[in-house]
């Protein structure tokens, strides 16, 4: 502890002279690390092409346990073809072993490539086409640096070096750190990800729809359409030329029209209202002429910006469990939701922060109403439940707020209306279309769905419903609130399991709720109300998946994500603050421990994800 408070003491100048250092060692090692290999070959031998029998259906060749960092194919071709490699390549400690992988090579280019980084022996290449035209095979060794390592390590041990330099500046401000921890994790993942849709679940229909301002009613590009049709094993993709011969295509037909689209997307409609901003965005930078790629990067840049900057707001309004409040805003699912075209991050976000608002004003009950609170709560609310109207009852927790805090009776009657009229106008962008065009709201991704029939089968066969009810959703709600699924999907990359990510990350959250100083004294006709609310949206959720999802007759409810859970996180461990439980945890202590877990979990969480699977 005394190194640590040492290194808060220095000044500025040395904290920064430090970090450049650090820096600096970091980029030397990354360079040395996967270099080292390549520096013991000469200059001159290098890159080499290889030898191979052209008129053999598998091409064999034999690289005689020579170092080989990537191995690259040209071909001619004019579909999209399946290639195998299957041979030996030696281990870290030199040991043989036998090496399979299978990857698409695609028409858009003339060449494909796969990093090996380890010595081979002989490998055997087979395609699955006989109309590829194989022009040569080559190893290339040149000098390579790892930007995504280097970040992943500069952000993570800078980091903690800044957390733990200006400690007693963050337990103060905890949402300056949680804008600081946000911003950085997200920037890891932006730069760790495939600057593509089919990353995660929907964000390809998303994207079609945060892109509708650059579309007219008879026409589609060509990259609209690789995004959300063909890219989905892109992935597979590892090598550097490889992702930016894909990107030069994309840029290059980005204007190329090659089908008809009708596209009657009105961004204005309450539950379309989020895609505006970024749409917006999409706009302006197709107008200017930017690359599709960078746009497609810097929409992602843009939904980052606005989650980290909504919760860092909702942390700075909370009145107490700030370190709580930042712990949730920095769900691994929740910024890998943010780095992607998604509403879900929006959504997360402005829940939080309308409920921050209100346990502003119910923590402090012996002040009177704040108007730029409840103002900034009914946006917050409205905007966050828009899009998922079964959310809309959080807002009617504003009616738990005493008489004593309004100046006056009618102010009083007045403000309870107005919450209630919000309410009403929420779930009504939710139920009148689906009184009005029922057919319309059924989700054919289902399968055979219709929430017309679903009802009638409901009445029809009351018990039956019951049961599947109780045994889908009642069974199953609580083990989902906070299972590794919900804190920590990657949806397409993998999840978060039962691991030392996920259970550093749950003692983080303990730990924040636990030495919580500052408790709200709630009533318990409060503590009811606010449960019940919390179980009629839990319920809806199930519900509107059952009506719109589930194919009619199934015994399971379909659709339901865990995400769909995390913005009730918070208000539910809430309900549980407790006055008589004391703490004698020091904030600074309690922030450095809670925010570096929480960081060390969250890469772990990448690293074994994203980065080790993908960009080693």
């Amino acid at each position: 502890m005394k190194v640590l408070d040492k290194l808060e003491n220095l000044k500025n100048k040395h904290k920064f002279l430090i970090l450049i250092i650090i820096s600096a060692l970091i980029f030397a090692f990354n360079a040395l690390f996967y270099n080292h290999q390549i520096l013991k070959i000469d200059k001159d031998n290098r890159n080499y092409l290889v030898d191979f029998n052209k008129k053999s259906e598998i091409k064999q060749i034999n690289l005689k346990g020579k170092y080989v960092r990537e191995l690259t194919i040209k071909y001619k071709t004019s579909d999209d073809f399946l290639i195998s490699y299957n041979g030996e390549v030696a281990n870290n400690y030199g040991v043989y072993k036998e090496f399979k992988k299978e990857e698409t090579c695609y028409s858009y280019a003339d060449s494909c490539g796969i990093r090996i980084n380890q010595k081979v022996g002989i490998l055997n290449i087979d395609i699955d086409s006989s109309d590829v035209d194989l022009l040569e095979i080559s190893v290339n060794n040149s000098f390579y640096f790892n930007w995504v390592t280097f970040v992943f390590w500069f952000v993570l041990i800078n980091l903690i070096l800044v957390i733990v330099m200006y400690k007693s500046y963050f337990s103060k401000k905890l949402h300056v750190l949680t804008f600081l921890i946000c911003a950085s994790l997200g920037f890891l993942l932006l730069i760790s990800e495939h600057n593509m849709t089919t990353t995660t679940l929907d964000d390809d229909n998303h994207y079609g729809v945060f892109n509708s301002l650059n579309k007219t009613s008879d026409e589609t590009s060509v990259t609209n359409y690789y995004l959300e049709n063909c890219f989905v094993n892109f992935r597979s993709q590892d090598t550097l030329f490889e992702k930016k011969n894909f990107q030069n295509f994309m840029n290059e037909n980005s204007k190329v029209k090659i089908a008809n689209f009708k596209s009657d997307v009105n961004l204005l409609n309450t539950n379309k209202i989020n895609y505006l901003p970024l749409a917006l965005l999409l706009k302006v930078l197709n107008i200017i002429g930017v690359k599709q790629t960078v746009a497609f990067f810097l929409g992602r840049v843009m939904q980052l910006l606005m989650y980290t900057i909504v919760i860092s707001l909702a942390v700075k309004i909370m009145p107490n469990y700030k370190l709580l409040m930042m712990i949730i805003g920095i769900l691994p699912q929740s910024i890998f939701l943010a780095t992607n075209y998604s509403y879900d991050p929006t959504v997360t976000a402005f829940l939080l922060l309308a409920f921050s608002c209100f346990a502003n004003e119910y923590f402090n009950k012996d002040k009177k109403i704040k108007k730029s609170n409840i103002l900034i709560f009914i946006f917050a609310a409205l905007y966050g439940a828009f899009p998922k109207a079964i959310y809309s009852p959080i807002i009617l927790l504003m009616l738990l707020l005493p008489k004593e805090k309004f100046y006056s009776n009618k102010q009083y009657k007045w403000f309870r209306g107005i919450i209630v009229c919000l309410f009403i106008l929420s779930m009504a962008t939710f139920l009148l279309p689906l009184i009005t065009d029922p057919s319309a709201r059924a989700d054919t991704r289902g399968g055979d769905t219709s929430s017309v029939r679903q009802l009638k089968l409901m009445f029809h066969c009351p018990i039956s419903f019951i049961k599947t009810f109780w045994n889908e959703a009642i069974l199953n709600t609580f083990g989902r609130l906070l299972s590794p699924v919900t804190l920590g999907q990657f949806s397409y990359y993998g999840s978060m399991g039962l691991d030392t990510s996920y259970f550093l990350f749950l003692i983080s959250l303990i730990i924040a709720f636990v030495s919580e100083k500052k408790r709200s004294k709630i009533l318990l006709k409060d503590k009811i109300i606010m449960i019940l609310i919390y179980i009629f949206i839990i319920c809806s959720i199930w519900g509107s998946m059952y009506l719109l999802f589930t194919p009619v007759g199934e015994a399971t409810i379909n659709g339901v994500q865990n995400r769909y859970f995390i913005p009730l996180l918070l208000p539910i461990i809430y309900c549980f603050s407790n006055i008589k439980l004391k703490s004698e945890m020091n904030d600074k202590s309690l922030m450095v421990t809670c925010s570096l877990i929480s960081i060390i979990a969250i890469t772990l969480l990448i690293y074994n994800l994203v980065i080790k699977m993908y960009c080693l």
